[in-house]
């Protein structure tokens, strides 16, 4: 046998090889199994992985004859950590999970924190003896733990450990180890060298080497290697103390395709294989593998819990080339574009009061605790409640019974702390119509308190009031006329409210409004001391829309005359209005129309209105927000809300003749100009329940998650509960990405890749079709990113660029939003180019 090639089994069987004496046949031997050879000694090292030491606490301890090293903290470590035991002159290495030293207590095959490694002494006793303890992360090159656990009496042994190696390529890999010679005599006669070779031989002896210094790292380059073919290797230490081998460590060099999950696997499964080794499985969370796929089964994903989570691999790590390839087909039913509306969760409200609940008023009490001010035909209340953010009802905590004359259409505000108001009107057929207000407390846990105060107005104003805070104490409220009244004018009066309840004894001031007939009001503040109140006609006006402008004070004085008084609801109706500000002068406002009206349909309309309370553009845009099902005899109590960057949502009642107790919730865009989007984004009906009028909040943790209480038809129709999830504007649903290094995703039909490349993010984009195999390949190389859809660059499908593909360390993740398959995903360097 030549003494630079042997066999693997004499290696196994052997403790050690000597030196290579005939330098020039080894390196002719070299040249022709590998092309080349490459010597490289970095002493002390340079490690050449981007990986950051990992951050970990481990406490190492000797009791009797037991080394234990405790894990306290931060990352798990794998099964191939690798430690080594010095006790005085003895040295022994091993993986925790070997001789069953490990505890793995939470059977996982990770050493996390709490788990131990318990090494039991058996050549004798410790005491007297030095012990020491290196740890090494084998993946990441990295020595975690080295520390003296006993001082004592030590033979100072010289040890290696043989490493996985750096800078793997399809032909190319640097071998590596750890040495430590401990002293001058044996570092001042000792070398290092590398056995290596193909998997089961045959294999070299690289030459002989002298470190740099006593103890370090040492690395070997190799080149001319085979392409996707299993290597290993050993490191040796030659001294006058002897021969000490660690090892074997094998690995794969690369092929071009770096991973390829084909996604065959049987239905059940939670690994995805990668199909090129070194291979890099996935574990799946929630999708599911189904026999239709594009080529033979493929991986189906259900939302954003639905993804495949690959660990990072350095092969990932191109740079100047990379193509990213899948098979993706998106399901339109979940496809999920901005805007559209999904129900969390819902619950019939007599389930939760026990009996009807009319002309709800809903507030967050704090945090997942919310009430809820209602009326049956006799009474009114408040009701707490409890509901998680994922929409699942915990249960009533509380309810009170509120006696007051009159009891309609009541409205709940936030006081301090946990004082609240609860303003009422009375109902259209009654001709003592006063207002009234009772303030009471609403604890934290939703226990609710006493009645602290009450106020009755002193004149007859009417119905639908609505509250808003003005400045220190001090309340405004807009109330509609009475019915018995000819002309059943509104009025805006203003009251003072104490932060312990205390309702002032007599009104601050009042206004009336023009005579132009008012109900359903709702007032928004402006600017400085100008607010602005929104409401429709009633009786000889009924289903006209109008707005007034006015100065309120913060000691609650109104100056008159009115700032403005305009008509908003030209040609259309303007039933029961609901108006918010968007952004700087403009304003929405959502209402619906009467059943006399020709177009029999709700709307939004957007306009300005400057700081000093003028109308300066009274139509900026307009938008029927539901035209879906015809004839619509019915639309109205509109509630809008802004749910974020450009997106609203609209809860409203409606129908027609056949059924107009309905429930529906649209979603539209308005931008900062004011313009409104071309239609509605989405229109969701809430089926097979009843509902008349609506309130909604969103949640302030999930803004994309609104809670609405539709009130009853009648004691029999009890209106429900409801919690809907609305896809954000610009919220994309991701098919493939890798942290801040690139993506692939899709939101509703529009598909966008990213990739970043130098200091620069590149975006592309294409459109896609639903329901259908299409084959997506992001591709850079050239000088050029580009973004092919069946083999086809769209407008928007190709970026001039320059640089290296920024690299990082975070997982692989395919899925995560998606509804749809995926299949056939293949990441390789180079540029693809259709054939």
């Amino acid at each position: 046998m030549n003494s630079g090639m042997m066999s693997r089994s004499s290696l196994r069987e052997n403790q050690a090889v000597s030196e290579i004496v005939g330098t020039l046949f080894l390196i002719t031997i070299a040249i022709g199994l590998f092309s080349a050879i490459t010597l490289i000694i970095l002493n002390p090292w340079t490690n050449f992985s981007d990986v950051s030491p990992p951050k970990i606490t481990l406490v190492g301890t000797v009791m009797g004859n037991n080394i234990t090293i405790e894990h306290r903290g931060g990352i798990p470590l794998d099964q191939k950590t690798k430690i080594t035991m010095t006790i005085a002159s003895d040295v022994d290495t091993f993986n925790i999970s070997e001789a069953g030293y490990w505890n793995d207590e939470n059977n996982d095959g990770w050493w996390n924190i709490g788990e131990r490694v318990v090494y039991p002494y058996t050549e004798g006793s410790l005491q007297g003896k030095q012990v020491m303890c290196t740890i090494v992360d084998v993946h990441k090159n990295i020595i975690i733990f080295d520390k003296i656990l006993q001082d004592g009496s030590s033979a100072f042994s010289p040890y290696t450990t043989a490493l996985f190696p750096d800078d793997v390529g399809e032909t190319s890999a640097t071998l590596k180890m750890y040495y430590n010679f401990f002293n001058n005599t044996y570092f001042t006669s000792g070398h290092l060298n590398f056995t290596y070779g193909l998997f089961g031989g045959p294999f070299l002896n690289s030459p002989s080497v002298k470190p740099l210094s006593i103890d370090g790292w040492y690395g070997q380059q190799l080149t001319g290697l085979l392409s996707g073919t299993l290597y290993e290797y050993w490191a040796w230490m030659n001294c006058s103390n002897g021969t000490m081998r660690a090892g074997p460590i094998s690995f794969y060099t690369y092929r071009s395709t770096r991973g390829l999950w084909h996604f065959d696997e049987l239905t059940g499964s939670t690994i995805a294989h990668d199909a090129m080794n070194p291979i890099s499985n996935g574990t799946v969370h929630d999708a599911t593998f189904i026999t239709e796929g594009k080529v033979n089964g493929s991986l189906n994903f259900t939302g954003v819990t639905n993804y495949v989570d690959v660990p990072h691999h350095p092969k990932f790590n191109l740079t100047n080339e990379i193509t990213i390839e899948t098979w993706i087909n998106v399901s339109k039913i979940g496809a999920q574009f901005p805007g559209n509306v999904s129900e969390i969760s819902s619950k019939n409200m007599s389930d939760i009061i026990g009996n009807a609940c009319l002309e709800a008023d809903l507030i967050q009490v704090i945090g997942t605790i919310y009430a809820i001010a209602y009326r049956d035909n006799t009474s009114a209340y408040v009701t707490t409640f409890q509901m998680t953010n994922d929409g699942v009802f915990q249960g009533v905590i509380d309810t009170k019974s509120i006696a007051v004359p009159h009891f309609f259409e009541p409205d709940i505000i936030k006081i301090h702390s946990n004082i609240y108001a609860i303003v009422y009107g009375a109902a259209d057929d009654q001709t003592e119509a006063k207002n009234h207000m009772v303030t009471l407390t609403i604890n934290g846990n939703g226990t609710i308190g006493e009645i602290i105060d009450t106020f009755d107005f002193p004149e007859y104003y009417g119905r639908e009031p609505n509250i808003i805070n003005i400045g220190t104490n001090v309340y405004a409220i807009a109330v509609g006329g009475t019915s018995y009244e000819v002309l059943p004018t509104g009025y805006l009066v203003t009251v003072t409210i104490d932060d312990l309840g205390n309702i002032g004894p007599t009104i601050i001031d009042k206004v009336k409004f023009p005579q132009t007939s008012c109900s359903e009001t709702s007032i928004v503040y402006i600017a400085s001391d100008i607010y602005a109140i929104a409401y429709n006609g009633y009786g000889a006006t009924s289903g006209n829309g109008y707005i007034i402008t006015v100065h309120i004070l913060n000691n609650g004085s109104i100056i008159e005359p009115l700032e403005e008084t305009f008509q908003y609801g030209l040609p259309e109706d303007g039933l029961e209005p609901t108006m918010i500000h968007v952004t700087n002068d403009i304003y929405a406002i959502a209402y619906g129309a009467d059943s006399n009206d020709h177009l029999r349909t709700g709307f939004i309309k957007t306009l300005s209105i400057s700081s000093l309370g003028h109308v300066i553009n009274g139509s900026i845009d307009i938008l029927p927000f539901y035209t879906y099902l015809s004839p619509i005899d019915y639309n109205f109590k509109t509630d809008i809300m802004h749910i974020d960057n450009e997106l609203y949502a609209v809860s409203f009642s409606g129908g027609n003749n056949t059924n107009w107790e309905r429930g529906f919730l649209t979603t539209i865009s308005i931008d900062d100009t004011g313009n409104i989007s071309d239609t509605a984004l989405f229109i969701y009906e809430f089926k097979g329940r009843s509902a008349l009028g609506s309130t909604a909040l969103n949640l302030l943790s999930h803004v994309d998650r609104l809670i609405i209480v539709y009130g009853s038809i009648n004691s029999s129709e009890s209106g429900f509960l409801t919690m809907e999830k609305i896809d954000l504007i610009g919220e994309q649903k991701l098919i493939i990405h890798k942290g801040d290094s690139y993506a692939i995703m899709v939101n509703y039909n529009l598909l966008t890749a990213w990739m970043t490349i130098g200091n620069t993010t590149y975006t592309l984009s294409g459109t896609l079709s639903f329901d259908t195999w299409t084959r997506i390949d992001l591709t850079y190389g050239g000088g050029l990113l580009k973004l092919y859809i069946n083999d086809v660059i769209q407008t928007g499908g190709s970026e001039s660029c320059s640089g290296t593909i920024k690299n990082n360390t975070d997982h692989l993740i395919f899925g995560g939003g998606l509804f749809g398959a995926i299949d056939e995903i293949k990441i390789f360097r180079g540029v693809y180019v259709p054939t």
